[in-house]
């Protein structure tokens, strides 16, 4: 095997490599925002839940206000019935009314409390199914994504391997210059030259060594992005 098939067999490897690597560190991004979903679901309850104890402690506060209103007005009918003047009489009754309109206040509030206490639990009732269903989608997506998880970092041990065994079929300076050119391309270091063009910075090469990429199965330099080239034409067949 050449030169120019055992760093693209290299380049091969590292690439799906990179594949798996890059998957794996999304995983737990993907993991921990399905967990957050239900955390997130879980938290709108609990505090739907707490404005339910407000608006409970709340309700009975008023009750017991509808009540002292209650019996003010009882208490002021009763004083009515033995007042001796018109004087009397007609204090009497403003504080009738008075408290009947507190009394009538009251139950307005105390019926717009009961509504939003029913929309309320409607608001949590709605919330825990779609935090039962959420609950099971998410684990069954989170039991998924971790046997991935598993089988890609099993897998990409297996590549690792390969690739150790390939890296010793090059020499010291080779696999320190191919390394040196993936940090610096951040992408395929041994690429395909079509029709005079390098196909990894788009420039046309120089005829001469065009031609000669054409002649030989040797490695040429691109002499503007320093990658290492190869010659194919359009049916696959490299130069021999």
């Amino acid at each position: 095997m050449c030169i120019r098939d055992r760093l693209k067999g290299l380049q091969d490897l590292d690439s799906e490599i990179s594949t798996y690597r890059t998957r794996i560190e999304e995983l737990p991004n993907i993991i921990a925002s399905l967990k957050q979903e239900l955390k997130t679901i879980q938290g709108l309850i609990t505090g739907l839940q707490e404005q339910i104890k407000e608006l409970e402690i709340e309700h009975k506060v008023r009750e017991l206000k509808l009540k002292e209103e209650e019996e003010s007005i009882k208490l002021a009918e009763e004083k009515l019935l033995v007042v001796k003047t018109n004087k009397e009489y007609e204090a009497a009754l403003k504080e009738i009314t008075d408290h009947r309109k507190k009394n009538s206040a009251l139950e307005d509030s105390l019926l717009s409390l009961m509504d939003q206490l029913d929309t309320l639990r409607k608001e949590i009732e709605d919330n825990q199914g779609l935090l039962s269903e959420k609950t099971s989608e998410n684990t069954e997506q989170i039991e998924s994504l971790t046997r991935e998880n598993e089988d890609l970092f099993g897998k990409m041990q297996v590549l690792q391997g390969e690739r150790e065994t390939f890296a010793k079929h090059l020499s010291r300076d080779e696999l320190r210059r191919y390394e040196l050119m993936i940090t610096r391309t951040h992408g395929p270091v041994v690429v395909r030259v079509e029709k005079g063009i390098c196909s990894g910075c788009h420039i046309n090469l120089p005829p001469q060594l065009f031609n000669e990429l054409m002649r030989d199965r040797d490695l040429k330099t691109c002499p503007n992005c320093s990658r290492m080239i190869y010659f194919q034409n359009d049916e696959g067949e490299e130069a021999v």
